[in-house]
């Protein structure tokens, strides 16, 4: 999983990549033009949207060979009425709309950095969240059951940062 999210962090970059060395003819072009609307700001939120639409499309593709392979050759009707069911029954939808703006803000924030450092940054910044969730689900939180505390977790937190750190070391000693 974490291979696929490095990919997907690579590829955004060479899309911003590309898109800055497309725009500079391009931003010379326009510089002589008087009018101050005419730039070519990368829109992100188009990129998102499209990622977006791509995802979804398939993931509705693969759903037939899904509820064949993993649950043992469900029908599509009855795999979206078991799944509109538990959507909607109960305090769920809440919780998916909350959990469904969290994977927006993580989209975002994700994309925001690429754009901004590098896909190797995002990664590492990524990485830090595996042993922070662990250690997060230790807390006593709603509806869940708390996990066991080990001090690995933690352990493996500090080894984490300190890998960060040292992997921008010069960075962060620079002005």
């Amino acid at each position: 999983a974490y291979a696929l999210q490095a990919l997907a962090m690579v590829v955004k970059e060479a899309v911003f990549v590309r898109f800055r060395a497309w725009r500079e003819p391009q931003h010379a072009i326009v510089a002589s033009s008087t009018r101050k609307s005419d730039e070519l700001p990368f829109d992100a939120s188009l990129f998102l949207v499209c990622g977006t639409l791509a995802r979804a499309a398939v993931q509705v593709l693969a759903w037939p060979v899904f509820t064949r392979v993993a649950q043992g050759g469900a029908t599509l009707r009855s795999s979206a009425a078991s799944g509109a069911a538990a959507l909607f029954a109960g305090d769920v939808v809440p919780l998916a709309a909350f959990y469904w703006a969290c994977n927006v803000g993580i989209s975002v924030t994700a994309l925001l950095l690429v754009q901004r450092t590098s896909a190797a940054s995002t990664v590492l910044a990524n990485v830090v969240a595996l042993p922070l969730s662990a250690l997060l689900f230790c807390l006593p939180l709603p509806m869940l059951e708390s996990q066991a505390f080990h001090w690995r977790l933690a352990a493996s937190l500090v080894l984490v940062v300190a890998g960060n750190l040292l992997y921008s070391y010069r960075t962060l000693r620079s002005p």
